[in-house]
């Protein structure tokens, strides 16, 4: 059973830019769920869709107490 998810995004080298993320267990290291937006978006977007697709994720798959780990300090604060 997963307990614990870790999300991450990348940016191009400008920013807004091509931007991606993945979610990933962090016991397993399984990729569950990973995306790429079709327009540029900013870094701090990215790391909070991506949080937000964590706890979509957990919901769809009636998982509960899951932690869930992300870098962005602001996304977080979102």
């Amino acid at each position: 059973m997963i307990k614990e998810i870790c999300v991450d995004c990348s940016v191009t080298i400008s920013n807004p830019g091509k931007a991606e993320y993945r979610g990933m267990d962090l016991k397993s290291g399984a990729i569950l769920f990973d995306y790429k937006f079709p327009t540029f978006v900013s870094n701090n977007i990215a790391e909070w869709v991506a949080i937000v697709h964590a706890i979509n994720y957990c919901k769809r798959n009636n998982l509960n107490d899951v932690k869930i780990y992300s870098d962005s300090k602001i996304a977080i604060m979102w």
